[in-house]
């Protein structure tokens, strides 16, 4: 095989044929010529993104009209990152292994990658979303968008709830594995949160970080004992492209860096933090939750309650302060980044209120100083 590209600058039309060769599908394909553009700059603060399209040997529309491929960040703070929370080489073993047998939240195809290892040089090629709708992390979600991916979830949770087969997958990590990687990245982001972006916290949210960063290896690890399924641990509303399909079927998530077995309420509860409005949440936040526990039981979870769902949310939004520090090593203090966090950190700020995240930090210190 010719040399794989580390950027889109070095991909030749030699290496396109050698993918086409070597995808089932599309071995009877010839590209005797493309046209590459980046795509999402500035979006996938993770990951550079760029759209292939190829010009076939004959004309057909029996082959994709365009990839999307997908290279780390080019920008070392961002590599170094990546490379330390082990991201890269999750969303690579994932679509290697997994992607194109997934129900529910239907994945972009996988058509290559490469077997990185400890590298931090990957590079995906996927299907090609242009032509589905997006939704602007910045806007906030509608409730039928968001009843969608509630349903959506719940049914790709519940299919691979406590699945043995699931967790003899070895390249699949579980999400405590974060307990070991998040402090490092926790020490050095959190000052860079607190100098850049504290100006949309207030002080009441501001003072629970330093319990919260410190409790999240032992909080990772608590919630790994509760049922487990495959999550996407980056489930907001710019991860998902809506089809033409209607209802939950037209759900895609992609972006799937962070992959982890665990709990699925640190999805449900993620996916709320980033995308509902505050001025929304009383009108759809309980409604959303309800919605998604529904779903969940009409797909066959009859061991686990509503309340079990509501303190594992509860818990697993005490992680986020971990979080939202960690993404002061990643979200650059820019026009760009100053509007996403605007817009994101007053929904966590009011869905952690309503989880009532303060008494169980506190609950939690307690239990583990008994112990």
């Amino acid at each position: 095989m010719t040399l794989i590209p580390t950027s889109p600058d070095e991909i030749t039309t030699d290496w396109i044929n050698d993918i086409l060769f070597a995808t089932n599908d599309l071995s009877g394909a010839r590209a005797i010529d493309f046209n590459i553009t980046v795509v999402g700059k500035g979006i996938g603060f993770m990951s550079d993104l760029c759209r292939l399209v190829p010009k076939y040997e004959s004309n057909t529309n029996q082959f994709p009209a365009s990839f999307v491929l997908k290279f780390p960040p080019q920008y070392e703070s961002g590599r170094e990152t990546g490379r330390n929370l082990g991201i890269f080489e999750r969303e690579v073993l994932f679509y290697s292994n997994c992607a194109n047998s997934v129900p529910w939240c239907h994945p972009p195809r996988h058509y290559y990658s490469t077997n990185i290892g400890h590298n931090d040089d990957y590079l995906l090629v996927m299907e090609d979303l242009q032509g589905h709708r997006f939704v602007e992390q910045t806007s906030g979600i509608n409730f039928e968008d968001a009843s969608n991916i509630m349903i959506a979830l719940a049914r790709f949770h519940a299919h691979f709830w406590q699945n043995a087969a699931l967790e003899a997958q070895s390249w699949l990590r579980p999400y405590s594995d974060y307990a070991d990687i998040f402090p490092d990245e926790i020490k050095v982001g959190w000052p860079l949160l607190e100098q850049n972006f504290s100006c949309y916290m207030n002080d009441q949210f501001t003072a629970l970080f330093p319990q919260g960063n410190a409790l999240y290896p032992e909080i990772a690890n608590a919630l790994q004992r509760r049922p487990t399924t495959l999550l996407h641990c980056d489930a907001r509303m710019e991860n998902v492209a809506f089809s033409d399909l209607s209802g939950p079927e037209g759900v895609r998530f992609y972006d799937w860096q962070g992959c982890s077995a665990g709990t699925a309420a640190y999805d449900v509860m993620y996916f709320l933090c980033m995308s509902v409005n505050t001025s929304d949440w009383d009108s759809m936040g309980q409604d959303l939750i309800n919605a998604y526990f529904e779903s969940l039981m009409e797909a066959g979870i009859s061991d686990y309650s509503i309340q079990d769902l509501r303190q594992d949310m509860s818990l697993a939004a005490c992680l986020m302060f971990g979080f939202l520090s960690m993404v002061g090593n990643v979200v650059q203090p820019d026009d760009a980044g100053h509007a996403v966090m605007k817009a994101t950190i007053p929904r966590f700020m009011k869905v952690m209120s309503e989880l009532g995240v303060e008494r169980t930090l506190l609950d939690f210190h307690k239990n583990q100083a008994t112990e």
